[in-house]
């Protein structure tokens, strides 16, 4: 009886106190209202470089510059459209339109979760990053690691959907 009891009493001090502080609930959003950034994606076996610029009113301009056959490939998104415009060309269509695994609809769930406050996070420690764990409305899993002393987000990665986006540089606007 008393060896139960014993390792009942240990079970429940390891339960109580054995993952305390390993992560916290996100205070704040890591992103600004507004801020342009320099980025590179990979999507599967697509890789490509753009210019990314998120605005206080929600849109999302997506400006592909590398590899050259898909430079100038602009994709401009925000709660009630989307905008394709390239080599003079112009495709408008509602959100429900745009692909669920498309790397564009992917970034952008990210960023307003983050942005709108939405996401549901946690964050931790972890060298010289500090790692948000989220989920965007649609329940994809992403994390965003940003570096802890600046904040300046490095790199958001979606595991389930196959993208990791690097920020080459980054700029908050005003």
């Amino acid at each position: 009886m008393r060896r139960v009891f014993g390792l009942l009493a240990a079970a429940a001090l390891l339960f109580c106190c054995g993952c305390q502080n390993a992560e916290t609930q996100l205070q704040k959003t890591p992103l600004p209202a507004a801020f342009t950034a320099e980025i590179s994606v990979t999507h599967g076996v697509l890789k490509f470089e753009a210019d990314f610029a998120f605005s206080a009113d929600g849109t999302a301009q997506t400006t592909l510059t590398a590899p050259e056959a898909v430079a100038s490939l602009e994709i401009t998104q925000n709660k009630t459209g989307c905008r394709f415009a390239f080599l003079g060309l112009t495709l408008e269509t509602p959100p429900a339109f745009l692909p669920d695994a498309s790397f564009a609809k992917l970034l952008y769930a990210a960023v307003c979760a983050l942005r709108d406050g939405t996401a549901d996070c946690t964050a931790a420690s972890y060298g010289d990053s500090q790692i948000y764990t989220c989920k965007t409305d649609a329940g994809d899993l992403f994390t965003l690691s940003c570096n802890a002393e600046s904040g300046t987000p490095q790199t958001l990665a979606m595991d389930g959907q196959d993208l990791r986006v690097d920020f080459v540089s980054f700029q908050a606007q005003e």
